[in-house]
């Protein structure tokens, strides 16, 4: 707070007077009166410099600002969503392998249109070979559980490698009527390159088999039987039994292959099965022939 002095009056020079004094005297510094301080909370001044009260926006005012922020938040999980459809679809122009490996065929040329499902590129893995093979639906049918298969090099039959079957084609070739079965090798030698000719053999221990003629099989709901002598009481019994599949046309007259259903010593009937029935007496007429096993 400054000084305030009091006007000069007519006094000789470096002397100056107070209102209120009588005589003159050497200059001498009044105070001003004091004031009483007031105080009020600070509030913000509008542009024109004037102040207002505060006052609540309407109910009305603040449901439409809610409804038009939440439009907003609606607008931009849209636009999040379309671009990441966006990027999904140009992720869908490439293709990339999980692994490395040597391309083996390609199945589109540049341009093409391609279907979901299309094989564009088969790449194959150099540590992980197999051999493929187009066997026949009956060769399928008659290859037991997960059998091991000898794979050998078709000009070097002394290089072979082990493997198991891998995949099956749900599906036959419509020309070849063929399915195709991929063999997993088991450390395949190194002459065994990609691209080799290999030939593939079935490892699986012999099975007894019976092999009897065509006109001992009889069929009845879909299965396959044949009728059993008892040497004692002189009667006959049905016995189901489980054939191998034959390649071709099937003929009734030709030699059949059991592979299940039967055991050594049984006696089996091979002419007229069909005017017999279950517990007839029968009588034999010429000598038991043994069965072969092939």
């Amino acid at each position: 707070m400054s000084a305030v002095w009091s006007r000069p009056a007519t006094c000789w020079p470096g002397w100056t007077t107070r209102t209120s004094a009588t005589r003159c005297g050497p200059p001498r510094r009044i105070s001003p009166p004091r004031r009483p301080i007031r105080c009020r909370r600070a509030t913000r001044r509008p542009a024109s410099g004037n102040c207002w009260p505060t006052a609540t926006p309407p109910q009305a005012q603040y449901d439409a600002a809610l409804l038009a922020m939440r439009t907003a938040d609606a607008k931009v999980v849209a636009t999040q969503a379309a671009l990441q459809s966006a990027r999904d679809r140009v992720g869908y122009t490439e293709l990339r392998a999980d692994r490395d490996g040597v391309v083996t065929t390609i199945g589109a040329e540049p341009g093409q249109v391609v279907e979901a499902g299309q094989m564009v590129v088969r790449v194959a893995q150099p540590e992980e070979r197999e051999a493929v093979f187009n066997v026949a639906e009956t060769g399928i049918r008659a290859a037991p559980k997960d059998p091991v298969i000898e794979v050998s090099l078709a000009g070097a039959p002394d290089i072979t490698a082990v493997g198991r079957v891998r995949e099956i084609s749900p599906q036959a070739d419509p020309v070849t009527r063929t399915h195709t079965v991929r063999i997993a090798l088991d450390n395949p030698p190194d002459a065994l390159r990609l691209g080799a000719t290999v030939v593939g053999r079935l490892k699986q221990p012999p099975a007894p088999v019976v092999e009897l003629p065509g006109t001992a099989l009889f069929e009845e709901a879909g299965r396959s039987f044949v009728w059993l002598v008892d040497p004692k009481a002189q009667t006959v019994r049905r016995q189901p039994v489980v054939i191998r599949p034959r390649d071709g046309a099937r003929d009734t007259d030709g030699p059949v292959i059991v592979t299940e259903g039967l055991t050594r010593g049984d006696v089996v009937v091979t002419a007229g099965v069909h005017s017999l029935s279950e517990g007839q007496r029968v009588r034999f007429n010429q000598k038991i022939e043994t069965a072969a096993a092939p």
